[in-house]
């Protein structure tokens, strides 16, 4: 029922779910990973049955509220592991889908939870199996409700003075985005932070990153990643620091598509796109192309790049009905929900949040290109441009025929 972090068995990810597996092999091989217990994925069948019989008749709703109420087995043994483990606790969700950037952020998470509360803990992570957003990731991904068991990962509640994301490239630069205080406001996109990058060659540029984190952190941190990237594949993690540095979660997330050029165009193609992008049916220019005649001879803003590649497509402002397909979806704020609106889109562009938001890594799982820090909401124009990898965004105005 409940697997140490330290343990054999915490090194199978259909056993404790990918995230608990990632941080239990780089605790055996050094790594400042914390200690923690695993409610395994089996313990969790019996509820997720309970929540998938429920759906088709309550909904949503429904569904979680069957999951919290039905008594968790063997609370009391988890309460005192638990008790053993810390008296503030961090739970955590870990799915076997995990090892796939399209679950970023799909199940919930506690911190600061008292032992005693484990085990409402423990059911609020199966519940979040059944929230709308990951329903929709399981319907997208060909999965039943509820058919993938869910084991929840548990260890201390720590308090960083500063946290955040990295990242290692194939090519061996290390990016580090940081906040003060923990890195949930980074991963749930509510502030873009500050970002350092090292160069293969050990020299870190970013004064602001520097000043927040320290060179010495930092070097901690790219040491850290640089194992975890040649020894497991892992090339990016999350961390935290209190009293020392700690990794709160080891993962992978796809390369970066390698960039086509750009060509330039002529303005006659300026019709062509207008007219092929607001006609139903097989467009007559190639989206490459559409996409360069907009970026050359559209309004242009510069933002961060926050997702490789390069997408054209008619504008979708992020609301309460669902985007069209090969839509530019557009939000204030790079919050988890967009994730379920992307699936089916060519292009995000967020006005807040930063490349860390758990959005942004499932767009670059999904070949969506994404850009933050571009505000769209006074800009006429529905024909959308976005280049990932160089963080621009461009509008075609109506009526721009020379």
């Amino acid at each position: 029922m409940i697997t140490g972090l330290d343990e054999p068995s915490a090194l199978d990810p259909k056993r404790v779910g990918a995230k608990a597996a990632a941080l239990a092999r780089g605790l055996r091989d050094g790594l400042p990973v914390l200690p923690g217990i695993v409610v395994e994925t089996m313990v969790s069948l019996s509820h997720m049955e309970i929540g998938a019989s429920v759906l088709s008749r309550r909904g949503s709703g429904g569904a979680r509220q069957a999951v919290t109420t039905t008594p968790l087995p063997g609370a009391a043994q988890i309460e005192a592991a638990g008790r053993a483990l810390s008296a503030t606790l961090a739970v955590r969700s870990s799915s076997p889908l995990e090892s796939d950037g399209v679950w970023a952020g799909a199940f919930a998470s506690y911190t600061d939870v008292s032992p005693e509360e484990l085990p409402h803990a423990v059911l609020g992570c199966w519940a979040s199996v059944f929230t709308v957003d990951a329903l929709d990731r399981q319907h997208r991904s060909g999965i039943e409700p509820g058919a993938v068991p869910l084991a929840v990962l548990i260890q201390p509640s720590i308090a960083p003075v500063v946290g955040g994301v990295a990242e290692i490239t194939a090519e061996g630069t290390i990016r580090v985005q940081a906040v003060t205080g923990t890195p949930a406001p980074l991963l749930q996109g509510w502030v873009r932070g500050v970002a350092a990058t090292r160069d293969p060659g050990g020299r870190w540029v970013g004064v602001d990153a520097i000043a927040l984190v320290g060179l010495e952190t930092l070097d901690d941190i790219g040491t850290a990643l640089a194992t975890a990237w040649s020894r497991f594949g892992y090339n990016r993690c999350e961390w935290g620091v209190s009293e020392g540095l700690w990794i709160l979660q080891l993962g992978t997330v796809p390369p970066e598509p390698t960039p086509v050029p750009v060509t330039t165009t002529s303005p006659d193609l300026i019709p062509v796109v207008q007219v092929a992008m607001t006609t139903q049916g097989p467009h007559e220019i190639e989206p490459h192309l559409a996409a360069a005649v907009v970026l050359e001879h559209g309004v242009r803003f510069q933002g961060v790049p926050a997702a490789g590649g390069i997408g054209v497509g008619l504008r979708h402002v992020a609301g309460a009905v669902s985007p069209p397909s090969r839509a530019v979806v557009t939000a204030p704020q790079a919050l988890p929900y967009l994730s379920q609106l992307i699936w089916d889109a060519v292009g995000l562009v967020t006005e807040l949040g930063g490349p860390a938001a758990h959005v942004f890594e499932t767009a670059r799982s999904l070949g969506v290109p994404a850009v933050c820090g571009v505000d769209l909401g006074e800009v006429t124009g529905q024909i959308v441009a976005v280049d990932g990898y160089t963080g621009v965004v461009a509008v075609l105005p109506p009526g721009s025929i020379p």
